[in-house]
């Protein structure tokens, strides 16, 4: 059984694909960007505004995309990878994969 790792704050919940789904165009946008948001510098919103989750909705191969990403595990691990390696070198104050 294949799950995901997405929740409303991107905690690391796993979900079922089965789940995901059943999501709408706009909660799968909302829930991408959550994770993945567009980089606006410190002064802006922490969550996404209606015009990025708009901008995505209107793109149906996009959120077709995206609804599988959100839903398959091998891209979650792919991503958790990236997230401990950027912490990893960030201690070890050196670039590359952390495990070399």
């Amino acid at each position: 059984m294949q799950t995901t790792a997405l929740t409303q704050k991107g905690t690391g919940t796993l979900c079922k694909p089965k789940t995901v789904k059943t999501w709408s165009d706009e909660e799968v946008a909302r829930r991408w960007l959550r994770l993945f948001p567009i980089r606006r510098g410190l002064s802006g919103p922490p969550e996404p505004t209606e015009d990025e989750v708009s901008t995505l909705v209107r793109q149906p191969k996009v959120i077709q995309e995206l609804r599988r990403r959100l839903s398959d595990i091998s891209w979650w691990m792919r991503c958790t990878a990236e997230t401990i390696a950027r912490r990893s070198n960030r201690e070890d104050e050196c670039t590359g994969h952390f495990w070399e």
